[in-house]
């Protein structure tokens, strides 16, 4: 190993912060000829030559944000024109190097002059985190989406390997060369301090070193997944402040060879949660990272349906008042434990229980022979609020999907002909009321009609 990655993994094994990261950015920003030189000494001990060598620009060791969902990658790719402009830009100054990889989603597009198809593809997978979707909104233009990913700080990446190159040729060499093997694992340490809230590994090498290598002894998921069918792998531990999700597939899901679509590997990583048993509370693990991890205890929320030996009635409210507390519709979903994504058009919301949360129209549901009741309807009759209809579909998807048991609020509209016409309902007096004693599920969603049974 040459003497600027020893002073690399010193560095590295000192990294629990964002400001630690900058520091160390700044630490690569004063060491330019250093780098140049640490390339040519690494190309030339594994043999990387052409589109595998790595080059001498300013390392990329992370970008975004290091909170939410992060894509643990081994090492940055590499284009000749635009990783001109990326490094000419990061080489004016230390502030402008932070600036840029800390700030992404909104300098690199000016940087560069396009937003580059990884990143694009990034964004798309925030569905990954818990309610990701409902948390990151839904956004029309290229500009918004990419305004959230900064704002919302959701969304970023750490490589094992921070220098750049156009093809991935360390994986071969990775278990011949011990001081590169532990560059991957103490980077993959100060990542894990760093406390993400999801790790999404994407990758052969760094799959077999979490699942196989340096976590192998701890309660694992696995689920297959996608054409060719792929092992998706699932594992939950605790740090000092908070838990962090580990999503591990050993390929590259963000390539143009997809194995499945973004909505079936959310699916998956849903199914994968309910599935998680964390029963060992309290057994730790000392990796050869220099960290410790506690598997967390994990709470299950029971929802029990009362027993009766007839049918529930559905005792809906009058004006004069019922059984039912008439809320906000905010306050209605904040009693089973939801919260809206936007007060002004959301009318679903996946709950803190996992449950699925919706307001329905009062004159629309209907009790059935057998005394249940039943609510059906078509997305396609409403032609109004399109943010609040597509993500109903997605959690109706998710619901129906993932058998999610649904709550819910009833909506009784002082105009049942406006709304029964497929009017425009935002205008229209309303009052809110919860069932809480009222479980159900959705029994059919074809992507357009619906049928939800309580």
């Amino acid at each position: 190993m040459n003497q600027f990655m020893g002073d690399y993994l010193e560095r590295l094994r000192q990294v629990s912060s964002d400001e630690n990261v900058i520091e160390l950015y700044h630490w690569f920003w004063d060491r330019q000829d250093e780098i140049r030189r640490s390339a040519e000494e690494i190309n030339r001990e594994l043999g990387l030559y052409g589109d595998y060598a790595v080059k001498p620009d300013l390392p990329c060791l992370t970008m975004g944000s290091r909170s939410g969902l992060l894509f643990l990658l081994v090492n940055p790719g590499w284009s000749k024109e635009l990783n001109q402009k990326e490094d000419g830009y990061c080489r004016k100054s230390k502030k402008t190097y932070v600036d840029f990889f800390f700030n992404y989603f909104i300098r690199s597009p000016q940087v560069l002059g396009e937003r580059i198809r990884y990143a694009v593809n990034m964004i798309s997978f925030v569905g990954t985190l818990r309610d990701g979707l409902d948390r990151f909104g839904y956004f029309q233009t290229p500009e918004e989406r990419w305004e959230r990913a900064h704002s919302s700080r959701l969304l970023g990446h750490w490589e094992l390997f921070p220098f750049h190159s156009a093809s991935d040729g360390l994986n071969q060499h990775i278990g011949q060369y011990p001081w590169l093997s532990s560059c991957m694992k103490e980077s993959l340490g100060a990542v894990m301090r760093l406390q993400p809230e999801l790790l999404l590994v994407m990758s052969r090498y760094g799959w077999d070193m979490l699942r196989n290598e340096v976590l192998r002894d701890q309660q694992w998921r696995d689920i297959e997944i996608g054409k060719p069918a792929t092992r998706l792998s699932y594992w939950v531990g605790s740090g000092k402040t908070r838990t962090t999700e580990i999503v591990a597939i050993p390929r590259q899901v963000l390539s143009s060879h997809r194995i499945c679509t973004n909505q079936e590997f959310f699916n998956a990583v849903d199914k994968l949660r309910q599935t998680y048993s964390a029963a060992l509370s309290g057994q730790s693990i000392s990796a050869p990272l220099g960290m410790v991890i506690t598997q967390p205890r994990v709470m299950r929320r029971v929802i029990r349906i009362p027993a009766a030996a007839k049918p529930l009635n559905l005792n809906i409210p009058t004006r004069g008042g019922a059984p039912m507390n008439e809320s906000t519709l905010t306050g209605a979903f904040a009693s089973y434990d939801a919260k809206l994504v936007n007060r002004m058009w959301a009318y679903s919301a996946i709950a803190a229980d996992g449950s699925f949360v919706f307001s329905c129209w009062k004159n629309f549901l209907k009790r059935q022979p057998d005394g249940r009741l039943r609510y059906q309807d078509k997305l396609s009759d409403w032609s109004t609020n399109p943010l609040g209809k597509e993500l109903f579909r997605r959690h109706l998807q998710q619901a129906f999907s993932g058998k999610l048991p649904v709550r819910l609020v009833i909506a009784s509209p002082k105009d049942p002909a406006r709304i029964a016409a497929r009017k425009e309902a935002r205008s229209v007096p309303k009052t809110f009321s919860v069932r809480k004693d009222l479980v159900g599920k959705v029994l059919a969603f074809d992507g357009d009609r619906f049928v939800i049974e309580f």
